[in-house]
């Protein structure tokens, strides 16, 4: 046997020897939580680790990796899918309306059992390494983590696809200021100077109102009232506190390094600042139609896979069709899936398109989003300045964090008309600052010793080779209630008291 194939072999071994089996759970949407999960363990996969998601979105196994195995337990989406469009175009989302989207991730988790018992049973008993569950609204994969610790004391991660929510950073005790930055359901700014600022006491008091609202939502009514299948499928006295403790790292998807400061814990990490390469390249149509030499650029227009358009205010679209339509100096891809509409040459019209591989092309100018989480790193992954018309969930708060770092501007979704869409854009594009803003904060986001995916694998083969998976000191304030851990009931003593005296 030759030295080269001898040390083929043991190479094999090593990397056999290493291997996990890791089970993923994500909310049950569209797939963008899975498609936020994505990069993560799918870089696992790719050291070895056999990665298995339970998927309750998909009718039939989606392709990730060789090393992925999807587990497909279709179920019905729990929302009524035209109150979910209401909400996307026409209302605005508050942290009140929290507990409702958990107890749809609790029905969800009854369906699962209900339709499909013996592969549910059958997976969740499986020798899992590890579990990775979703933050938010994912019972069975929280019912999952907590029950296989209370009984087996086997590890599980927990993994935020957005920023951290108050429930988890006050059980966690990791001492962030409520008042500091933007709260996570914060509302629509109308204007590029309209972003919060914790200089203006009203700004603080508004934050502390709508984070004290999140947390009553989550932890208390949700904890309480909504999450009874938690307890019916084995894991009765379900808290927030023991499933946050319990966790051998909580890692987050958000942007870190830019924006507002926040506290991180040892097992409390950051790990978004990252840029993928393009997973699709552009077809030689799309090439060449942005490549124009007549172009003085590319606005790239989309808002995310909840903008079903055609269910949009009639108002809404004239105000688009008409701004874009007057921008014929710049070539223009609308991803637009609603009935047809009247378009200049200059506007291309997809149903969907490689958003990385436009937005990294050196001919794109400008990006008008919805603002999602993904959407933003990868503006400023290509370091493009863009446009957010947040539409639901915290795509506010992105707003916010986009406009205080100045790196484009705002459009609120009940105020548009084609002048302030034309403006707007216009204003962008005929100020360099802004391009010149974008280029320095991708280098700041990438600025690290090591890229944050990287980092993530690091601490999760670290657990898996640690007895319990625990490998982080704890805080004692974890062991505290979040009213304790942040004197609230000895504000109200003083509170009570001051009344006292005063009678």
């Amino acid at each position: 046997m030759s030295a080269a194939l001898r040390l083929s072999l043991l190479l094999s071994l090593f990397s056999c020897a290493f291997s996990a089996k890791i089970l993923f759970f994500a909310y049950h949407d569209t797939g963008s939580h899975f498609n936020s999960m994505a990069p993560f363990f799918k870089r696992l996969a790719s050291r070895g680790h056999q990665v298995a998601l339970f998927d309750t979105i998909s009718k039939s196994p989606k392709f990730w990796h060789e090393n992925v195995t999807s587990i497909n337990v279709h179920v019905p989406h729990a929302m009524d899918p035209m109150a979910l469009l209401n909400l996307v175009w026409n209302l605005t989302t508050t942290e009140w309306q929290i507990p409702f989207v958990f107890q749809d991730g609790d029905r969800t988790l009854a369906e699962i059992f209900e339709l499909h018992p013996e592969k549910t049973v059958e997976t969740l008993n499986a020798d899992w390494d590890l579990v990775v569950t979703d933050d938010l609204f994912c019972a069975i994969g929280q019912k999952t983590a907590l029950f296989r610790k209370r009984h087996l004391n086997l590890p599980y991660v927990i993994f935020s696809t957005t920023q951290m929510k108050n429930s988890l950073t006050s059980n966690g005790a990791l001492g962030r200021n409520w008042i500091s930055k933007a709260p996570l359901f914060s509302y629509t700014p109308t204007s590029s100077e309209d972003y919060f600022q914790s200089g203006y006491f009203w700004h603080r008091l508004y934050a502390f109102t709508l984070n004290l609202g999140e947390n009553i939502g989550a932890n208390i009514l949700t904890e309480k009232f909504f999450l009874p299948n938690i307890a019916r499928f084995g894991v009765p006295n379900f808290t927030w506190s023991e499933l946050y403790k319990g966790s051998s790292m909580n890692f987050g998807d958000s942007v870190d390094r830019i924006g507002w400061p926040v506290s991180e814990g040892s097992e409390a990490k950051g790990i978004g600042s990252y840029c993928a390469d393009p997973k699709n390249g552009l077809d030689q149509e799309m090439e060449a139609f942005m490549n124009d030499p007549k172009s003085a650029g590319t606005i790239y227009v989309a808002f995310g896979s909840y903008a079903q358009w055609a269910h949009a205010p009639r108002r809404m679209i004239d105000a688009f069709v008409t701004a874009l339509n007057r921008l014929d100096r710049y070539r223009i891809i609308f991803s637009y899936n609603g009935n047809p509409i009247q378009v200049k040459d200059h506007v291309k019209l997809v149903r969907w398109a490689p958003q990385s591989a436009i937005l990294s092309h050196p001919r794109t100018k400008l990006f008008l989003t919805h603002g999602g989480l993904k959407s933003v790193k990868e503006a400023i992954c290509g370091a493009v300045p863009f446009i957010v018309m947040p539409l639901f969930a915290e795509q506010a708060h992105n707003s916010h964090m986009a406009l205080a770092l100045r790196l484009g501007s705002v459009l609120n979704k009940f105020l548009v008309t084609p002048e302030i869409v034309h403006k707007t854009i216009e204003d962008i594009l005929n100020n360099p600052f802004y391009e010149e803003r974008a280029r320095k904060y991708r280098e700041i986001f990438l600025d690290r010793p090591m890229p944050s995916i990287d980092e993530a694998v690091f601490y999760t083969e670290k657990i898996l080779r640690t007895p319990n998976g625990r490998i982080t000191f704890q805080r004692k304030g974890i062991d505290l209630s979040w009213a304790e851990f942040s004197y609230y009931e000895l504000a109200l003593f003083v509170i009570a008291l001051m009344y006292v005296v005063q009678k």
